[in-house]
């Protein structure tokens, strides 16, 4: 019986009393992963295993020597998860970008499921760290906050890249956003940064730093600057706040003047702040 099969059964058969995630997220964590046979056919079962258990570890070895599977690389089964400004296309091979597709259309599935079937925190750090290992930073765009690369592709997937071409589905994710029950946070980053044992008042700059992408493709990340929450998250970590000039880049800088500014309770809390940024004059 395979990994995949003695997980359904102890979840829907009730053999497991705090099951790790739903038959669902099983389902779309299987679709996600099965297009990774085509570099290797071991690969999906070793990932869902690591992904769910934190058992065969060395899939992270088995994914960064695929990149030698030259017409089969791990991160275009995966569809790219590192993009914040493009869709998914391979054009040399429609069979592989139809097995990249599958792998996200799951993915972005399984992120909506997030919000009313929470799973274990190390359940999405593992994710990352096979997106990052599978992809090896070939699509990667890191807007250049202090953070891994695993939990910058987990972003970068959560936000756009999973949603490629289902433009429903990422203004739904943006929509969802800008209210206290939205799971993909500000909250949320410094969740994950704790479960991997780094600082989860990182997630300030993850907010608001900018420097490593184009202006023209800032947008893509706005849904972690723009919600109500954020205002939250910062006046409950002001001494943060009040550090974070000497954090960000001046691009960075001023996407944080521009959202006190736009918040009264912020303007006033952190007035001081404001005027330290407007006298900056590398802002």
């Amino acid at each position: 019986m395979s990994f995949f099969d003695r997980i359904l059964k102890a979840i829907t058969g009730g053999e497991s009393t705090t099951p790790i995630v739903t038959s669902e997220q099983l389902n779309l964590l299987k679709q996600t992963l099965e297009p990774l046979a085509k570099a290797s056919p071991a690969l999906p079962e070793k990932a869902l295993e690591f992904i769910l258990q934190g058992t065969q570890e060395t899939v992270l070895l088995d994914l960064q020597n695929a990149q030698s599977v030259q017409t089969a690389l791990p991160g275009i089964l995966l569809g790219s998860p590192g993009r914040l400004r493009w869709q998914f296309y391979h054009y040399d091979d429609k069979a592989l970008e139809k097995l990249g597709e599958q792998s996200l259309a799951g993915r972005h599935k399984f992120y909506s499921t997030i919000a009313s079937a929470k799973v274990p925190l190390g359940v999405l750090v593992r994710l990352g760290k096979v997106l990052a290992a599978g992809d090896a930073g070939k699509s990667l765009e890191h807007p250049g906050a202090p953070i891994p690369d695993w939990l910058q592709y987990l972003i970068n997937d959560v936000y756009f890249a999973s949603a490629n071409r289902h433009e429903s589905g990422f203004k739904n994710l943006g929509k969802g956003a800008t209210t206290t029950s939205f799971y993909w946070d500000v909250y949320f980053v410094g969740r994950m940064l704790a479960e991997d044992g780094l600082d989860p008042l990182l997630a300030l700059q993850v907010v608001f730093e900018r420097k490593g992408i184009d202006l023209y493709y800032h947008d893509k990340l706005d849904v972690l600057v723009k919600p109500p929450i954020v205002a939250k998250y910062m006046l409950e970590n002001v001494d943060a706040v009040n550090l974070l000039p000497t954090q960000l880049s001046a691009v960075g800088r001023t996407l944080l003047a521009q959202r006190i500014g736009k918040d009264k309770s912020l303007a006033q809390v952190f007035a001081p702040l404001t005027v330290r940024l407007a006298a900056d004059s590398s802002k």
